[in-house]
């Protein structure tokens, strides 16, 4: 449905949505559709299950305001806001509401906005509620703004000018006294999906959006830290309304004799340095192969800022590279609360939810705010970042976010744009090039063999099969290559180490293993040895003994036969290869690239933690490796260089710039590929690198820091 003209229609769609729910009405009752594999008519029935769509047109299709005291359409008229007078806005805090009614976090009125909280958390109105208080709504269609400036231009300068000073007197005092309202005076229409038979029974009808949510968010946070101008929630307005709130007296604006308002350094105030930090460790991080943009060309270091950041930035940032960011360049306090507020977007947007995981994530959520407000001034509190407190629910019922936000009704829309040839018609253009894809798309379904751009695989999802192998091939890469190969020999070091890895590791020679375990025992007896001496021998000698054995006529499978042969000593050597999703480059490969894709993990049911040499967790719970203290170098036959390519996940890593050769490893996940899981992956180790959870470290005090303690640069207001 396109709808022409300069302006959006506003409340107004639902004249254009008639025809839409119209046909929604006939897919409910149903529609007789032929069934081609059974070769008779059933009845085709469809329901719309919910509404994606960003934060403003919430408010165009469901008819509750976003805007004002009452902007949250989850509490609805218990939305807890407060006036700003220095600032000229509400916030939205409150959030101790969703704590346990004994928790102290309530009575700690001077941490948080200087009142007691006994109220409780609001529930959602149901939809048939909804529709019992707007049964007497009348709404009238139409733009009606032009009219009253056609009156007001006729009326005298002296009227207009009194007309106009008693409308802003009559709009302040709504939005500070709508109170005393009901609740259906607070909805700007009926909604016309209520026409849907089945509308008002659905828990959940309008999606709230999480990528907006995340912008929004990481903007407040890096906007306030870096105290971008125009960006910050931390300026003279921001101190003002502290001050009228009776709070936090030691960040009150001090004015100095001469003249001058000097703002006293929060406890997120970075100085110049600790800046320095955050926007090097930003500009020198390298992500892998379609993770992201370049967000290095978004870093300006003389100004100390970020800046042309898209909604995918931000989601990165706010996922994986803040927090890193933040180690070396922010306290304790603010580090661990907005890694745990990290932590929570990254468990939203995972591809697998787990319900009893969700109900602790709302606890989390409501801790994490509370200890946000603790820390940041309360022009902080958007109504964006107040949503967080409902997207654990939101989660809980409508599952996973990708199905529920406006990252692909972006990208169609951007679809939509590049139809345009005629900037004169660009209705008519969209309509035409929409028509030309849908035939193109009708005609590629015929071309099996052909690969199109409707049915060409992602970049990063290359699946190989070499069918000239047949079935003899016992270890399938499923991979694609990239470039060029190099054929080479192994020698017999890496020929052994090679073998080796594949006989412990694989179910055909598990009842051999322990068949030849017991032989060393029955010989190693005489000496005393230790169960470490039988297990280094059984590692260099396994694969000679498989070999004799089989090479004696022993009656085995022809898998073990063909693995007692060992593999060929010719191979092939790639410098790129695509394999679980991801992009593997050799380090020499990449060496003058903006991407890294060396970095590599290997999964496994069991781990050896029994040596740590090289890798150490930090004091914020993140793994750190160190490439010059390594296990072992391959140097020594016993070593294990080689792995399965199933076991091969991508790491990247960003350098940490207060110890030498240490680095924060970073977690990536392939895209397009599914990890349905097991019941032997369920209790394996976790090879997440980033900390779970902050909880335990977010204190809950009275002691409460306001002041950087050790910023030595003065803030002056503008």
């Amino acid at each position: 449905m396109i709808i022409p003209g300069v302006n959006g229609p506003g409340n107004d769609i639902d004249i254009y949505l008639q025809p839409l729910i119209k046909e929604l009405k006939q897919l409910w009752v149903g529609l007789q559709t032929y069934d081609a594999s059974r070769k008779q008519n059933f009845n085709l029935r469809a329901a719309l299950m919910w509404r994606i769509n960003d934060f403003p047109a919430y408010a165009i299709l469901s008819g509750w305001r976003t805007k004002g005291k009452y902007a949250c359409p989850c509490c609805a008229a218990k939305t807890a806001s407060r006036w700003l007078s220095n600032g000229q806005k509400f916030c939205y805090m409150g959030h101790r509401r969703w704590l346990a009614k004994d928790h102290p976090y309530r009575l700690q009125k001077h941490l948080f906005d200087g009142t007691l909280e006994l109220r409780e958390a609001p529930l959602s109105t149901s939809g048939s509620n909804i529709l019992l208080m707007l049964n007497d709504v009348q709404y009238s269609y139409g733009k009606r703004i032009k009219q009253r400036l056609r009156k007001s231009k006729a009326s005298s300068s002296s009227k207009k000018r009194q007309r106009q000073e008693s409308n802003f007197q009559e709009d302040s005092v709504m939005d500070k006294e709508e109170d005393e309202s009901q609740e259906a005076d607070l909805w700007k229409k009926r909604s016309i999906f209520f026409d849907l038979p089945y509308w008002e029974h659905l828990l959940m009808r309008h999606n709230l959006d999480v990528m907006h949510i995340e912008k929004n968010v990481c903007e407040n946070i890096i906007g306030t830290l870096l105290n971008v101008d125009g960006k910050s929630k931390d300026n003279l307005k921001a101190r003002l309304d502290l001050v009228d709130m009776g709070i936090r007296h030691v960040l009150h604006p001090e004015y100095l004799p001469n003249g001058r308002t000097r703002l006293p350094p929060a406890i997120y105030s970075m100085t110049k340095g600790e800046k320095d930090v955050f926007c090097q460790v930003s500009k020198n991080i390298k992500v892998p192969d379609g993770y992201s943009s370049n967000i290095s060309r978004c870093v300006n270091q003389k100004e100390r800022k970020l800046h042309s950041l898209k909604s995918h930035d931000h989601h990165i940032l706010l996922h994986d590279l803040l927090p890193i960011a933040l180690r070396l360049s922010s306290s304790k306090q603010v580090m661990c609360s907005i890694s745990e507020l990290c932590n929570i977007f990254k468990i939203l947007c995972g591809k697998v939810l787990n319900v009893e995981e969700l109900d602790k994530l709302q606890y989390r959520a409501s801790m994490v705010l509370c200890q946000l407000e603790k820390i940041f001034p309360p022009s902080f509190f958007t109504i964006m970042v107040h949503l967080l407190i409902h997207l654990p629910l939101q989660a809980k019922l409508g599952g996973p976010v990708h199905y529920q936000w406006m990252y692909p009704i972006e990208r169609f829309l951007l679809k939509l744009k590049n139809y345009v040839r005629n900037k004169r018609y660009p209705e008519g253009s969209i309509v035409e090039g929409y028509l030309a894809e849908e035939c193109v798309t009708f005609c590629s379904r015929y071309l099996e063999d052909v690969e199109t751009i409707f049915d060409k695989p992602s970049r990063n999802l290359g699946e190989v099969h070499d069918e000239a192998l047949g079935g003899t091939y016992l270890f399938h890469s499923h991979g694609q290559p990239i470039r060029q190969f190099e054929i080479t020999e192994l020698d017999a070091k890496s020929l052994a180490q090679a073998h080796r890895y594949v006989l412990l590791h694989h179910d055909v020679t598990v009842t051999l293993q322990s068949e030849y375990k017991n032989i060393l025992r029955q010989q190693m007896r005489a000496r005393r040895s230790t169960a470490r001496d039988v297990d280094m021998q059984f590692t260099k000698t396994f694969h000679e003994w498989l070999a004799e054995v089989v090479s004696r006529g022993r009656n085995v499978t022809e898998e073990v036969r063909f693995l007692a042969q060992g593999p060929n000593r010719i191979v092939k050597r790639y410098k790129g290869y695509i394999i679980n999703g991801f992009r593997f480059h050799t380090k020499s490969r990449e060496r003058l690239r903006r991407t890294q894709n060396s970095g590599c993990v290997v999964t496994s049911s069991t781990a050896d933690v029994t040596n740590s040499r090289g890798i150490k967790k930090d004091k914020y719970g993140f793994t750190m490796v160190n490439f010059s203290r390594l296990i072992h170098t391959g140097a020594n036959v016993i070593d294990e260089p080689y792995v399965f390519s199933s076991q091969v996940k991508q790491v990247f890593y960003s350098k940490d710039l207060t110890e030498s050769g240490w680095y924060v490893v970073i977690r990536n996940h392939a895209r397009e590929v599914y990890d349905m899981g097991d019941e032997s992956t369920e209790s394996g180790p976790r090879t997440d690198c980033f900390p779970t959870s902050s909880e335990g470290i977010l204190s809950s005090n009275d002691d409460e820091q306001w002041v950087h303690e050790d910023a030595n640069e003065d803030v002056y207001a503008a």
